[in-house]
């Protein structure tokens, strides 16, 4: 004998009874229908009225370009993502090396550094190849590098006169140190290359212009 039970939703205003068949298990379609979000929201007119206007709940661009603006700078500050990525969910930006050397000429060129007759100034960015991202994820940002960079150099004090170029292969996020290739072009007297040339080899300057081209990886990170 088929038995039935009546089933009336009146949590938001209907009274519509529906049977359930309990010896084989099936339950009425139309009851499946009414127990989801969609049905109450698009059969409540009254109390869901923000859900019938379509362009009201419609996803939307921002355009503004100020909004934009703050929207980027409430996510440097809590060192997220893109603005879509309010979040800080994982997000690979691929930085762009061109952008990469400007922010080498930007920051490196003029730097300085002491050595023992001298000082050994950065004059230009000759070469930056490689690729580089930012990855954002759960709220922080890591860089993940691998370059090759040629910086041009000229002495100050007892080194004028010098100039030389130096090129960094192998340049990586990992912390190893890079290989570095010195070339000096340009020298006043006969030996004044090849003192240089030992100190450079003595890593006392070297890991100075290394640590310098990782800090400014860095503020590319953080900037990015």
């Amino acid at each position: 004998m088929e038995s039935s039970q009546k089933y009336t939703h009146d949590d938001f205003g209907l009274d519509e009874a529906h049977n359930k068949l309990d010896n084989d298990g099936i339950i009425d379609e139309r009851l499946k229908k009414q127990s989801s979000y969609t049905y109450w929201v698009q059969k409540n007119v009254e109390q869901f009225p923000q859900h019938q206007n379509k362009q009201v709940i419609a996803p939307r661009k921002i355009e503004d370009p100020d909004l934009i603006k703050k929207i980027n700078e409430q996510n440097q500050l809590n060192n997220t993502g893109s603005a879509w990525n309010t979040a800080g969910t994982w997000e690979d930006k691929k930085l762009k090396i061109a952008n990469v050397k400007k922010d080498f000429k930007k920051h490196l060129v003029d730097a300085a550094w002491k050595c023992k007759n001298g000082e050994l100034q950065a004059i230009a960015i000759e070469e930056l190849t490689g690729e580089g991202s930012v990855i954002h994820s759960r709220g922080k940002r890591r860089i993940g590098y691998e370059l090759e960079i040629k910086i041009k150099f000229r002495g100050l004090g007892k080194q004028e006169g010098l100039e030389c170029a130096v090129k960094f292969t192998e340049f990586c996020d990992d912390g190893s140190d890079p290989e570095a290739q010195l070339f000096v072009t340009k020298e006043e007297g006969t030996d004044q290359g090849t003192k240089f040339k030992k100190e450079w080899n003595s890593q006392s300057v070297t890991n100075k212009v290394v640590e310098k081209c990782r800090e400014i990886l860095n503020i590319i990170r953080d900037e990015a």
